[in-house]
């Protein structure tokens, strides 16, 4: 009591010295807690954020890590240019097989994958292009001596390295992109694209049914239900018919630039989609057509074949399952020239 009574007295003799220090006391203690509490709604948000975030990943090639190994082993100390060319043309890309083997993984939620070639157009379908017909011809004229096959892949699948173009070969003016299933088109699911007439193209099937965007249809006068050419940029008198049972709307056909750097086949109004039944097989039916060559100065032979880009993609329920997923795939005797990365993840840390 004695104590009480002097500590109050001595509070009493320096009033103001007292109230200043208990207003910064004050003042701390009430930073510390909403400090405390912006920290804690923030784990919170990140968590939740976490929980509810769709994970997907994919595998590829670990290009940057191949870059720095040859870059520290070059026998003049710096980038060993032969090396690299060498390594890239002999890397095997991973086959549907492959992909499919690591889906197997008890981390993996959902696997889906695309098949991607390039084709051009015939007399009566062509791209939607700002060039005009004499620039269209200086320009053949002018890459009438570039080799018109793709570098041949013996065993390596459908999405090895080759010369130019996707998956090998000269590039088109089309984008041809078959889907596994449903889950794949996700540019439908995310909105970017929205079919205006007709349907989708049956999941799985093996007829050669397409969708289209509406600027391709307007462009060549065309309606669902239409047929259309397309050719092997490689040999344009191997020729495919695709049937339009659907046109869509691509909401990023405004976002695509017109500049001079730009490729017709990027051009969101020339991508054309199918399933990938019905890609495999038109790319199984160039396969049996193709002619080859072998160059007698490089002693490499090239195929008329088309070439095309597979793409495997790995769903997960959370981020403890993706980051499972890339030691189980370790574990399951992937090559260490390939690396697991998810996208998702990747932006939502930036």
């Amino acid at each position: 009591m004695y104590i009480i009574k002097n500590a109050l007295k001595c509070i009493g003799r320096s009033k103001g010295r007292n109230i200043l220090i208990g207003v910064i006391v004050f003042v701390i203690a009430l930073s510390a807690c909403i400090g405390l509490s912006i920290r804690q709604a923030a784990e919170s948000a990140k968590e939740e954020t976490l929980k509810n975030l769709k994970i997907t990943a994919t595998i590829s090639f670990d290009r940057s890590s191949m870059m720095k190994e040859f870059g520290s082993n070059g026998s003049s100390g710096g980038f060993d240019r032969e090396q690299f060319k060498e390594k890239m043309e002999n890397m095997s890309s991973l086959t549907l097989e492959d992909y499919q083997k690591y889906a197997a993984a008890d981390s993996v939620e959902d696997f889906y994958y695309t098949l991607t070639t390039s084709v051009n157009g015939t007399d009566d379908f062509s791209s939607v292009t700002t060039e005009t017909e004499d620039e269209n011809s200086n320009s053949s004229s002018q890459n009438s001596n570039v080799p018109s096959y793709s570098a041949g892949m013996g065993n390596k699948g459908m999405g090895g390295f080759g010369k130019g173009g996707i998956g090998g070969g000269m590039q088109g003016d089309f984008t041809l992109t078959g889907y596994s299933n449903e889950t794949a088109m996700t540019e439908i699911t995310n909105g970017t694209i929205s079919i205006n007439q007709g349907t989708v193209f049956t999941e799985g099937t093996e007829n050669l049914e397409c969708i289209i965007s509406d600027e391709l249809a307007e462009f060549n006068s065309l309606s669902v239900g239409d047929k259309v050419k397309i050719s092997n940029p490689n040999d344009e008198d191997e020729t495919y018919t695709l049937k339009i049972v659907g046109i869509f709307t691509n909401s990023s056909s405004n976002e695509t630039g017109t500049g001079f750097m730009s490729m017709t086949a990027s051009d969101p109004a020339n991508k054309i989609y199918l399933s990938y039944n019905a890609l495999s097989k038109i790319l199984a039916a160039s396969e049996k057509n193709a002619t080859t060559e072998t160059d007698e100065e490089t002693d490499k032979t090239y195929s008329t074949k088309l070439n095309g880009q597979l793409n495997g993609t790995y769903v997960f329920a959370d981020v403890d399952s993706y980051e499972k997923f890339v030691t189980d795939v370790e574990n399951m005797g992937l090559d260490d020239s390939y690396t697991v990365t998810s996208q998702d993840i990747e932006a939502y840390e930036n």
